[in-house]
């Protein structure tokens, strides 16, 4: 029962989302999309397991 209320509420956040970014620039809508990909990916990273114990190296092509 919790599974199915929590995907209920999921889909009315993102009706939620999609509704208000109608009125938005096509620009904002852009920076809407990679902020909710953004989101999507640290949750599936913190749905994975203990991220806290992982190290963070910065990219190879880039010094930190």
């Amino acid at each position: 029962m919790k599974a199915q209320s929590t995907t209920v509420q999921q889909v009315k956040i993102l009706d939620e989302l999609i509704d208000n970014a109608v009125g938005l620039p096509v620009e904002s809508q852009d920076l809407l999309l990679m902020m909710a990909k953004a989101m999507r990916h640290t949750r599936n990273c913190l749905m994975q397991g203990d991220v806290n114990n992982q190290p963070r190296n910065p990219p190879a092509d880039r010094p930190a």
